[in-house]
């Protein structure tokens, strides 16, 4: 499926924009003022000193990046969220083993770490982390898929995998903000 490659292709894009960090300096990560992101579909919160477009830019919703951690950061963890339409011939488990197909084709060195399915009122999302080689970057990716009316949403969080204990309160923080307004229950729980 071209489409599935085409935004797979933008997420890895979207991840490869700015590396290698202080520890230190990551440890200390604690964000004081957050911004929210809010229209008609979704809302999600973020770190104010986080930069946000939404500007559709490559075929996202929005995308958001990290400063950089130093001057020789050479990747900028994100999030981007993407829309895929004319999904008819698919529910959310058919879409899952497409993208967890993709994922394994796609990523060198690629290891699913956790696939499971969450509910949420009357509603389910699936929560897909999963780690691999992109470009130079070792990298760990959490997406959050939401499935409705034949479209597919993408809410993924990208990181080096060297930081994800450095960026999990953060990512938790953010992913846990997002709010789908089609569905009734709008709080994404986990």
């Amino acid at each position: 499926m071209k489409t599935i490659l085409f935004f797979l292709s933008i997420i890895f894009l979207f991840s490869c924009s700015a590396q290698k960090k202080n520890e230190e300096k990551l440890k200390a990560l604690n964000v004081k003022k957050w911004s929210q992101f809010d229209n008609q579909d979704y809302s999600i919160s973020y770190p104010s000193t986080w930069e946000f477009d939404s500007s559709g830019q490559m075929g996202t919703l929005f995308f958001m990046r990290s400063p950089s951690d130093s001057e020789t950061d050479k990747f900028t963890e994100n999030v981007n969220l993407i829309k895929q339409t004319n999904l008819k011939d698919y529910d959310l488990d058919k879409y899952i083993q497409l993208s967890t197909n993709q994922i394994i084709k796609l990523i060198k060195n690629s290891k699913i770490i956790e696939s499971k399915r969450v509910k949420v009122g009357k509603h389910s999302y699936h929560i897909l982390k999963y780690k691999g080689l992109q470009n130079q970057f070792d990298l760990t990716f959490t997406q959050y898929i939401f499935f409705e009316k034949e479209q597919a949403f993408l809410l993924t969080f990208s990181k080096e995998t060297s930081k994800e204990k450095a960026y999990k309160s953060i990512e938790h923080q953010i992913l846990k903000s997002f709010k789908f307004k089609l569905w009734e229950e709008n709080e994404v729980d986990e």
